[in-house]
């Protein structure tokens, strides 16, 4: 994946801003105790809110924008016949 300034300034959603206000006080918490575990976990949510990524219901993925809607009526299918076994 490569970083663009676009990719950073566009697609902004709830999560995503969630995430970045989780870091930052997960990354205040860090600094307070100084704790290393918590600072690499603050800077992993920073790093989903700066790649746009993250685990979600749909599972961990970057969102796609451009999906290319298929019709129905064109998807193919393959029938798998299983062989009998004579007993």
């Amino acid at each position: 994946m490569v970083f663009s300034k676009q990719m950073l300034l566009t697609d902004w959603h709830v999560m995503r801003v969630i995430r970045l206000i989780f870091s930052g006080a997960v990354a205040w918490m860090a600094w307070q105790d100084g704790n290393a575990l918590l600072g690499f976990l603050s800077a992993l949510l920073l790093l989903q809110v700066i790649m746009n990524t993250g685990c979600g219901a749909r599972g961990c993925s970057v969102p796609r924008s451009n999906l290319r809607s298929r019709d129905p009526d064109d998807v193919e299918f393959s029938e798998i016949k299983i062989k009998s076994t004579p007993e």
